[in-house]
């Protein structure tokens, strides 16, 4: 975790530091429950998938304010990737897409609907 923390400097949490941690199995304690971190054109965020997922380290979800520059981000990471939900207007979102790059990392690039 320190490494979230000290290096990434980045808002950090494990289910074992959470109000969750009597509910979570044991193997799932020394996983990341949330990372985050803010940049020039939204927040980058990340979490450990379940001991059970297949998502080879968790996910990495950015969110961006910009329609324009979260389809830029979307197509960056899909080089060489699959797709799991191309991008494109959802409910909560002005874009919304995941992805799976080249090196088997799971992305969501997510430029929310602002509410009202």
């Amino acid at each position: 975790m320190s490494i979230w923390r000290n290096v990434m400097r980045c808002v950090a949490q494990a289910p074992a530091d959470s109000p969750m941690a009597k509910d979570m199995p044991p193997a799932a304690l020394g996983r990341v429950l949330h990372w985050q971190r803010e940049a020039e054109h939204g927040i980058v965020m990340g979490a450990d998938g379940p001991p059970q997922s297949d998502t080879k380290g968790g996910v990495v979800n950015i969110d961006i304010t910009s329609p324009v520059e979260a389809e830029r981000v979307f197509q960056a990471v899909s080089e060489g990737g699959t797709a799991q939900m191309p991008i494109g207007e959802t409910f909560w979102a002005r874009r919304f897409g995941m992805r799976v790059d080249r090196y088997g990392k799971a992305w969501m690039v997510n430029c929310q609907k602002q509410p009202g």
